[in-house]
């Protein structure tokens, strides 16, 4: 094994800017500009693969990514090309180190990876190319098997939409004449302004009370929110409290994800970025509204015409919604809670050979 800067690996530059009125959804090859995923596609392509990417900028800075196809790289992406390894070893190598690319980003606003410190950056390797195919025939496997159990996870998404248009029909589609608001009896937008300074936040403690949070990926009542106010400052925000088995939506960016709280969630209050909802459960079940508002947004997002800001509770309020027979929602959240409970072991699984990966990535990378 020996360190060398990354430069030394591998030829490294900035893709090419292009008029992002021309991206597509229908080109023929990915248009990668930063970020985890395509940007969308384009009709002609700057790079071919195989082809390690680094995000330059941006919320995803450092995300390191593997390409083997025909792409446009973007401005906002360094493409490592002759590389003077196996590819996939490479992109092996800088995945076990992502934490570290991602710790050389500057700037707070719009945080970037200058060339010149990524060209500096030390990556250990193997220079026995049998080894190096014997380190990505390990690491390969157990990556096939993760893609596997993320197509399964994905299918269960699947099942559950095909259940609901099987018994409601498709709600972006629905004549019906209810709209949201009819299925609750509260929906509250968390408050602006000066009602939630940074100045009012203090340490955790089991006299204090949550800030809720919009984030990313709302799974877990425990991973919603990281600041805490004293209980005065509670008390005068009381109108914003969140109470067990609450729902609630994300209001901006990943607009529409939902969360259900748990019964013994945590005493606190939504900020800004949420909007509380609290259904009427003679009209609407939790489960029934949190599938349906599932559905809804991926319809909206695959149409390209989803909100990316509620501006106001009515705009959220009048979105058209299925009301069926509180009955018939109930079969169908015994479906969707059994589908459920086999996400939940496959998501386990996931998770569990995701640490594999990364314990093999550490042992053969580990600096």
């Amino acid at each position: 094994m020996k360190t060398f800067p990354l430069s030394q690996l591998a030829r490294i530059e900035k893709g090419k800017q292009i008029d992002t009125r021309n991206v597509t959804e229908t080109g023929k090859f990915r248009y990668i500009n930063g970020g985890i995923k395509e940007s969308g596609y384009y009709d002609r392509f700057n790079s071919s693969g195989p082809c390690v990417l680094i995000s330059e900028g941006g919320a995803s800075c450092g995300y390191v990514n593997y390409v083997d196809e025909n792409f446009w790289c973007g401005c906002h992406c360094y493409r490592l090309s002759d590389i003077k390894a196996r590819p996939k070893y490479l992109f092996y190598a800088l995945k076990a180190n992502q934490m570290a690319l991602m710790n050389l980003r500057t700037g707070a606003t719009m945080p970037n990876i200058k060339k010149k410190t990524l060209c500096n950056m030390p990556i250990l390797i193997d220079e026995n190319a049998a080894d190096q195919e014997d380190v990505v025939r390990r690491l390969c496997l157990i990556q096939s098997a993760i893609d596997t159990k993320k197509k399964e996870n994905e299918g269960f998404d699947a099942l559950i939409k095909s259940r609901f248009i099987e018994m409601f029909g498709d709600p972006t589609e629905s004549k019906d004449s209810h709209f949201l608001k009819d299925a609750t009896t509260d929906l509250i937008r968390g408050p602006f302004g000066s009602a939630l300074k940074k100045a009012f936040f203090v340490s955790e403690s089991e006299d204090t009370f949550k800030i809720y949070e919009q984030k990313h990926a709302i799974q877990d009542d425990e991973k919603i929110g990281a600041y805490y106010i004293d209980e005065k400052r509670y008390r005068s925000l009381k109108r914003f409290a969140i109470r067990p088995k609450d729902i609630i939506m994300s209001c901006s960016g990943t607009i529409g994800r939902t969360h259900i709280m748990s019964a013994n969630c945590r005493p606190g209050v939504i900020n800004q970025a949420l909007l509380l909802i609290r259904l009427d459960r003679t009209k609407c079940n939790d489960v029934f509204f949190q599938k349906q508002m599932d559905f809804i947004m991926t319809r909206l997002s695959t149409a390209g015409s989803a909100i990316k800001n509620i501006s106001s509770i009515k705009v959220i309020g009048k979105t058209p919604f299925l009301l069926p027979a509180i009955d018939l929602q109930l079969k169908f959240a015994d479906y969707a809670k059994l589908i459920d409970k086999s996400r939940f072991v496959v998501q386990q699984q996931i998770k569990d050979l995701q640490e594999l990966l990364d314990s093999k990535m550490d042992e053969y990378f580990g600096q």
